[in-house]
């Protein structure tokens, strides 16, 4: 009897137990849908939070690029590029050097042009050529006439101290009095020195009584009387150094042997203003 009525007893138990669980799994799948539908509005919260943030940037009015322009331009100040003065145009120089036997026409021709120009600029009010002027030069050659009337063709090399020095092209380096330069085109690149301090860059056409110079800035006309020296070039240092060498041997064969090494150099720099240069002269013999 005991033994049966502990066997009912068990399934009984059981059966109470089942809807108890029943309740507990009802209740936790009721707590996670809480959860969800939580979690499920905070998205959506945020969401509206991003779309107001562009509709409020969207709104807002674009920044002023012109005030934005004027004031990057007052935090940088601008530089003006430098100007290289012996940047000289080449509208009015041949493209290439003209056949000695016309060269000294089409010269003589441009520095005729040159002249009729001053001339005509001396009898309007200015009493000057216009700075847009640009000079019509005969040849890519420097061509210099003596006051014989003789012309040498080749490179203007320098003027100082009353004397110059042209490379010719034939009688290599010719010096001499300036008084003698009767004319001189140069569509080279020179400098010119001024009494008054004033240096100016660029070609050039000189007439007895006017230098007439072609700059970066325009022409400019300047009284012969007030030219102090020509140098070669432009600025730059280099300009200004010059170094020549030599070097010699003799030597004889007899009832004595003899011979003898010589060299000598020069080194030197000339600007417009000033010389200096060192010199040095050797010769080893042997007998």
């Amino acid at each position: 009897m005991a033994a049966a009525a502990l066997v009912a007893v068990a399934p009984a138990r059981a059966v109470a137990q089942a809807p108890e669980q029943a309740e507990g799994a009802d209740g936790k799948a009721a707590a996670d849908a809480a959860e969800n539908a939580e979690q499920a509005e905070e998205r959506e919260a945020q969401a509206t939070d991003t779309a107001d943030e562009g509709a409020a940037a969207a709104d807002e009015p674009p920044p002023d690029e012109a005030a934005t322009d004027e004031a990057s331009a007052e935090e940088v100040p601008t530089e003006e590029p430098e100007v290289d003065p012996t940047d000289v145009t080449d509208a009015g120089v041949p493209q290439a050097p003209v056949e000695p036997d016309k060269a000294v026409a089409e010269v003589e021709k441009a520095v005729q042009q040159v002249e009729e120009a001053v001339q005509k600029a001396e009898e309007s009010p200015k009493e000057d050529l216009p700075g847009e002027y640009t000079i019509e030069f005969g040849d890519t050659f420097d061509w210099l006439r003596l006051s014989s009337g003789e012309w040498l063709k080749g490179e203007f090399q320098w003027m100082r101290d009353d004397q110059f020095g042209f490379d010719s092209a034939d009688l290599d380096l010719v010096t001499d009095d300036w008084e003698k330069v009767a004319r001189l085109h140069a569509p080279r690149v020179h400098t010119y020195a001024f009494l008054d301090g004033t240096d100016l860059i660029g070609r050039a056409v000189i007439t007895p009584d006017q230098i007439i110079i072609e700059t970066v800035d325009g022409v400019v006309t300047m009284p012969r009387s007030e030219l102090l020296g020509v140098i070669d070039g432009g600025r730059r240092e280099r300009d200004f150094w010059y170094l020549r060498l030599g070097v010699g041997f003799s030597s004889s064969i007899g009832n004595t042997s003899q011979g003898s090494l010589n060299g000598n150099f020069e080194l030197g720099r000339a600007d417009q203003r000033s010389v200096a240069k060192l010199t040095y002269d050797g010769t080893v013999g042997y007998a």
